[in-house]
């Protein structure tokens, strides 16, 4: 019996483990189905789930087919996280899915040593993840996941936009302080927070049609349940004052509404959006 060889890959998702991604980011029910109307599994026979963490989104989605009667896609389910594919492959046994473990900037299955297929997907979603990559990748991103789709697929996607770069490297600051101090070092290296001049430009560059926004969101960061997400019990308390302790010093997104203290926690509320995008038929 031969043993997988694991490439040597770390990422912060390894060493998080057990999380609940919607409720960190605080994403309603209402919104996440709203990103499935915009998916729209009635006329997509096979979707890509990219960076797609524990196959929360998948799994909703398989949720949202059989309420309504419809036929389950075939979905293939991509995340670089082999802590979280385990966690995938668990959450969507006896459904449709295949849980790849690979590389969206790559487009790898490591597992099987092959490449995902080209022209293939009627649909790409991608919840919350882009904000992982580099900058100097994002490009690489995208176009991979154009190649991906079928012409005339669509890809929808829900993550962080900023219009005022201010805002965002304060927010970014805030991001890293906490990821460092959680020993997350792969994600304080990587994580970049886009702009929207920085999505759509990207977005066009890699081929992309028809970009638009097809609902603002915002996300609702309640600091308490991040602390309890991303720590051991036993850190709860430092951490939670550590982290009050910088958003303190963030004066812009304090003055201006982002950072908001309740009682003894505190809430970041953040601008985000629902982009879709399709590859030209």
């Amino acid at each position: 019996m031969s043993t997988i060889q694991w490439p040597d890959i770390e990422t912060a998702y390894d060493k998080v483990g057990g999380y609940d991604q919607d409720a960190i980011n605080g994403f309603s029910d209402a919104v996440l189905e709203n990103m499935l109307e915009y998916v729209d599994p009635a006329n997509a026979c096979r979707i890509l789930d990219a960076m797609a963490g524990n196959g929360n989104l998948t799994r909703r989605l398989y949720d949202y087919c059989q309420r309504r009667g419809l036929p389950l896609p075939q979905v293939t389910v991509m995340e670089l996280s082999h802590v979280q594919c385990e966690f995938a492959r668990r959450h969507l046994a006896g459904l449709p899915a295949q849980v790849v473990w690979g590389d969206v900037l790559t487009m790898e299955d490591y597992t099987h040593e092959t490449v995902l297929p080209q022209a293939y997907f009627d649909r790409v979603m991608l919840k919350s993840g882009t904000h992982e990559i580099p900058l100097e990748q994002q490009l690489d991103l995208y176009r991979n996941l154009l190649k991906a789709l079928q012409p005339g697929g669509r890809f929808v996607n829900l993550g962080f936009v900023f219009d005022d770069v201010e805002e965002r490297d304060q927010f970014r600051e805030l991001t890293r302080f906490k990821d460092s101090l959680a020993g997350l070092e792969s994600a304080v290296q990587n994580r970049h927070f886009l702009t929207r001049a920085e999505l759509y430009t990207r977005l066009q560059e890699a081929g992309f049609v028809d970009i638009r926004c097809g609902r603002h969101v915002q996300y609702t960061i309640r600091t308490l349940v991040g602390i309890r997400s991303y720590f051991p019990e036993h850190a709860w308390e430092h951490a939670h004052a550590e982290m009050q302790a910088q958003q303190a010093k963030a004066l812009l997104l304090r003055r201006r509404g982002y950072i908001q203290f309740q009682g003894d926690t505190s809430i970041m509320l953040c601008p985000g959006e629902m982009t879709l995008a399709s590859r030209p038929a």
